[in-house]
């Protein structure tokens, strides 16, 4: 329950946040870069490293076609971003 009501608190602190940044965006133009970065570096986390540290295929690494499979996956991700 009470992680419930702190997701619900960060809603609107992220908008003051959010409003806050926009603002100081103009006069300081690495403000907005430096959220960005942390934002696609929290989603490349989330995105890759987490969900593979529970995945039997990193506990056991012994189907190479599979470990292939996912790191080709992840560049292939890599270089939609990039072209994107």
């Amino acid at each position: 329950m009470y992680l419930f009501l702190i997701f619900v608190a960060m809603f609107p602190l992220g908008v003051l946040l959010g409003q806050s940044v926009s603002g100081a965006s103009e006069t300081h133009p690495l403000v907005e870069a430096s959220i960005s970065a942390v934002a696609a570096g929290t989603f490349l986390f989330f995105g890759t490293l987490h969900g593979l540290a529970t995945s039997p295929m990193i506990v056991r690494c012994c189907n190479q076609r599979e470990f292939v499979g996912a790191v080709a996956g992840f560049v292939v991700m890599a270089v939609v971003a990039i072209w994107t």
